[in-house]
């Protein structure tokens, strides 16, 4: 990414440039979006007007990236519910693509706040190098990260409030990952 970078929060009022960038690619974790996954882009406002946190990446006025989280309000975690980047070329690198800067604006407010964990589903893929990608991921490459389950195709996590507050009470459509992000003073 060039210089005139910005991220800031999302509001309600950026769906137009929401669904501009989540529609500008044809995958979602390197699988091709399907019907549910194209219809997640209406569901964005509605998620950053009640309890969900979005932040986003603009280059001289237009987002390039952005990444929603949902903050638990039982406990110092935080659900990475999505991101999402428009297309670049060559290697998936969270820094050029500006997913990195919206991802440390998100957590520097989480961890403000004292949350210290995150929680994220990511698919069960050989393609998916998530060292490689956590190398230019700022603040998330800093944390720790565990794969605490691993769900079947169509299955559910074994855990009530993961099934509630990761997967959002729906069977998982291919193989995912459950994974939690620490950061370093809250995994010693």
């Amino acid at each position: 990414m060039r210089s005139g970078i910005q991220a800031r929060r999302l509001s309600a009022d950026d769906a137009v440039a929401i669904a501009g960038v989540f529609h500008s690619r044809g995958k979602l974790m390197l699988r091709q979006k399907g019907e549910r996954q194209r219809a997640a882009a209406d569901e964005i406002p509605a998620m950053l007007a009640k309890d969900c946190e979005g932040y986003g990446t603009f280059l001289e006025d237009t987002l390039q990236a952005f990444c929603v989280f949902y903050p638990w309000a039982q406990m110092p975690f935080s659900t990475l519910v999505l991101m999402q980047s428009r297309p670049v070329d060559g290697p998936v690198n969270l820094t050029r693509n500006g997913l990195r800067h919206c991802l440390d604006a998100a957590l520097a407010s989480l961890e403000a706040r004292g949350y210290t964990h995150t929680i994220a589903r990511r698919i069960l893929d050989p393609k998916w190098r998530a060292e490689l990608i956590l190398k230019a991921a700022g603040r998330l490459g800093e944390y720790s990260h565990t794969v605490v389950e691993v769900i079947k195709a169509g299955g559910a996590s074994r855990w009530s409030r993961i099934n509630g507050m990761v997967l959002n009470n729906r069977p998982v459509e291919h193989d995912v990952a459950i994974v939690v992000g620490a950061r370093p003073e809250a995994a010693a």
